[in-house]
């Protein structure tokens, strides 16, 4: 088993330093010549918006738990959170995220399944703000690019994001319908009084959960979209304030399109992270606009910002976890 440890210690530990050679490829080693040229102040204000986006998903998460939470300090919460986000950059697609978070909560009073159905509702509420914000970005591209066609164009997105806002919605708030018509897929066909059984409490604890979400005040439920939406425009405006601190002439907009279709592209590999995805894509369309040396410089500080840093913090919080279970789980066993 720490074989199998040491061995994917080394790839992951391989392909993020190969992230790291893109963009130094691209530019050069003036990259780093003009990383020490910036003002004092770049990195603690980039600390800073870090910091802001990563406590806006904490207190979402607060707000949708409810208190189900056992004596749990907010210090707590926020190590729990970032050894999640490590687990989720060390995993395609983030895989391993829902798992991580599981048996992180689980010994605090979190029951899996409720753990699983925030996981659910936030990646749902995730993808309805982001697929506004990606509409929103296509209809600004259309604008320039359209003229005269620009009624079709946006009629076009607007049909795009009203489906998947309608969709999601009905994923939310008609789960028990979805759940009787998976139950009735041929490939998902059960036999057995147990295996029925087993299924019907399944969908039983999803439907108590959800039930759980939906009857929170309206002002939780408030909150949580706002904290969604100010975290994703905190997300989206990282890479332009790399750009901004390099001097460089992007625009917002244009900054956050590319931003996302990086990123995009990145998940679509299905490697660890979206290492090489990320960094080709970023670089190579920010490069008509800015030349190699400041692209590769901003897709490098931008993605030490969206990955290294959630690594190298995620990975404190893991250990510092991960010591205090087996020191809670040794104090339990004394006790016995």
């Amino acid at each position: 088993m720490s074989f199998h440890w040491a061995r994917v210690s080394i790839l992951l530990l391989f392909l993020f330093s190969f992230g790291l050679a893109i963009p130094l490829f691209v530019g050069g080693f003036e990259v780093v010549s003009v990383l020490t040229t910036l003002p004092y102040w770049t990195t603690p204000l980039l600390f800073l918006v870090m910091l802001l986006a990563w406590n806006l998903n904490v207190l979402r998460l607060c707000v949708l738990l409810d208190g189900q939470f056992n004596n749990v300090g907010y210090w707590k919460i926020m190590r729990i959170y970032m050894a999640t986000e490590f687990v989720s950059k060390t995993t395609p697609m983030g895989a391993g995220a829902p798992a991580a978070a599981v048996s992180l909560l689980a010994p605090h009073g979190v029951k899996p399944i409720s753990c699983l159905v925030i996981f659910g509702v936030s990646a749902c509420m995730d993808a309805i703000v982001l697929v506004c914000l990606i509409g929103f970005f296509a209809v600004e591209r259309l604008t320039m690019t359209l003229g005269a066609n620009l009624l079709t164009g946006i009629s076009l997105v607007s049909v795009l994001m009203l489906t998947t806002i309608a969709c999601t919605s009905l994923l939310l708030y008609r789960h028990k319908l979805l759940f009787y018509l998976l139950l009735r897929m041929p490939g998902f066909s059960l036999t057995g009084e147990k295996g029925k059984k087993n299924a019907g409490k399944l969908i039983v604890s999803l439907h108590r959960a959800l039930k759980r979400i939906f009857e929170l005040p309206r002002w939780r439920l408030l909150l949580s979209w706002g904290t969604c939406l100010l975290y994703w425009g905190l997300y989206l405006s990282t890479l332009y304030l790399c750009i901004w601190m390099l001097g460089g002439g992007v625009s917002w907009l244009e900054s956050g399109f590319i931003q996302t279709i990086a990123m995009g592209i990145g998940h679509l590999l299905m490697i660890p992270g979206g290492v090489g995805g990320v960094e080709v894509t970023g670089t190579l369309l920010l490069e008509p606009k800015l030349g190699a040396t400041t692209a590769a410089t901003a897709i490098l500080l931008w993605r030490f910002l969206m990955l290294y840093l959630y690594l190298v913090i995620g990975g404190v919080s893991m250990l510092s976890l991960g010591v205090g279970a087996i020191s809670y789980g040794n104090e339990k066993r004394s006790n016995l």
